[in-house]
């Protein structure tokens, strides 16, 4: 089925509600809606938790010591 936007929506990227099952992103310069992906039950393999351990160190804040 194919969707066309009106504004303000037009230029929207992400979810539109914080609970919301569905997002929209852009790719090939159309505006694409598509659901979420339901993670509740996905166990991480080791790859991924090593990815997830590297992101972490890298971007991880700093508290500054008031």
């Amino acid at each position: 089925m194919q969707v066309t936007f009106q504004a303000p929506v037009s230029g929207l990227i992400g979810k539109v509600e914080h609970k919301g099952k569905f997002y929209i992103r852009k790719m090939h310069g159309k505006y694409i809606l598509q659901r979420c992906p339901n993670r509740k039950r996905h166990i991480p393999t080791a790859n991924e938790r090593t990815n997830q351990q590297c992101f972490i160190q890298q971007y991880r804040k700093t508290k500054s010591n008031s």
